[in-house]
């Protein structure tokens, strides 16, 4: 998917629908041209995609090792699903694991269509909009505009509804997109009728500009104006869990070109934990970070990067001769790497601490078996990622 910028005119709108409400900040969408990608914050992220109503598809890719393929969490299998051409296999979606918890989460939420109030602010007019309270609308409510006038917005996708009052002071409008007239329609009716129904289908999946236009009015109407009871789009998120147990950041980066599709619009990282196996210090899994970034900028994906939990005291041993530095490490190293880009990182290391100090448990407690965690432990790590991406339990 191709995405253009939102023009957005507040930085705190309420998003109406029929079972839940969204306060979302403002909107972004893939660069086009050489425009200048720049990467965000996870919370910004997802204000800026899954919760604005305006960009129709969401596509997020987790990658990592075992801890992200959820090894140690019950019903852990692999699939005969192919991971791309790396030779290795896709995890079941039906173990505990933190990723595929998350995957259930999001896609269960916002695979759905949603109502946005004719109100909001990123939908400009010529006119100032008034409110009219009708019980019989879709928000309770329809808005309007007194004299000749235009609704304006941007969405990214290839379909949205547009439902209208019919009634006796109601004007003829045009609907335009990126321009082009693509129907009219009369909307005087002697008699009320609530939720007339206006689909546009079929479009290119990219950013588009409507353009609602009041043209004249019906010989019977007493006035041209158009009463908007609310906009419908259309939301779909996929998430796919492409963790492979035993790999490394090297790995992430050599394999780069199959495991970053085209239609992934949110690259998540969770690597390191078998990095303090194959290399020596922390330097090189900055480095391959670093060099995976890059790539995902210039292709305009956004990247969010998390680091693991830490292990039993054992398994960070660095008098151990297969570790060579230890998961606190990682997790430190993962955070400069952040800081460098200006973004926040997610520490499931941190999560863990928190939880055994606020409960009392050991670390171990939260392991299957010193390195991955066990259900109560992945359960963490997922209300953890929730938390930071400012998405409610």
């Amino acid at each position: 998917m191709n995405w253009k910028r939102i023009k957005i005119l507040s930085t705190s709108v309420m998003l109406l629908s029929s079972s839940f409400f969204f306060i979302v900040g403002s909107t972004h969408s893939k660069a086009s041209g050489n425009a200048v990608f720049t990467l965000h914050n996870p919370d910004v992220i997802m204000e800026n995609t899954l919760l604005n109503p305006f960009v129709s598809n969401t596509d997020i890719k987790i990658l990592g090792d075992s801890i992200t393929a959820g090894v140690g969490s019950t019903g852990y299998k692999l699939t005969s699903t192919k991971l791309g051409n790396t030779g290795y296999f896709v995890a079941t979606e039906e173990s505990g694991s933190w990723a595929n918890l998350l995957k259930k989460d999001l896609e269960s939420r916002y695979n759905k269509s949603l109502l946005v109030h004719p109100l909001d602010p990123r939908i400009i007019t010529t006119k100032s909009r008034l409110e009219n309270k009708d019980t019989n609308a879709k928000l309770k409510m329809s808005a309007f505009t007194k004299g000749v006038n235009s609704w304006k917005l941007s969405f990214a996708g290839t379909e949205f509804k547009v439902y209208f009052t019919k009634q006796s002071g109601s004007g003829i409008v045009g609907i335009y997109i990126d321009g082009k007239k693509v129907g009219v329609y009369d909307l005087y009716s002697a008699k009320t009728e609530n939720g007339f129904e206006v689909q546009i289908a079929g479009l290119q999946d990219s950013n588009h500009n409507i353009e609602i236009k009041t043209e004249g009015k019906n010989k019977d109407s007493v006035s041209d104006r158009v009463y908007i009871e609310a906009f419908e789009f259309k939301k779909s998120v996929s998430i796919k869990n492409w963790g492979v147990s035993g790999r490394d950041s090297e790995w992430l980066l050599a394999n780069f070109n199959t495991l970053i599709q085209p239609n992934d619009d949110i690259i998540m990282i969770q690597i390191g934990t078998n990095d303090r196996i194959d290399f020596t210090s922390p330097e090189a899994l900055k480095l391959h970070l670093k060099s995976i970034i890059d790539k995902c900028v210039s292709l305009k994906k956004e990247v969010i990067l998390l680091s693991a939990n830490p292990t039993s005291q054992s398994d960070d041993d660095t008098t151990k001769e297969t570790r060579k530095f230890t998961m606190r490490d990682v997790d430190m190293t993962i955070k400069q790497v952040a800081k460098e880009y200006g973004i926040k990182h997610i520490s499931n290391y941190d999560a863990f601490l928190r939880y055994s100090e606020a409960t009392g448990e050991t670390i171990d407690a939260l392991l299957a078996d010193g390195l991955h965690p066990n259900d109560t432990g992945y359960k963490i790590m997922y209300k953890n990622v929730m938390r930071h991406l400012d998405i409610s339990l």
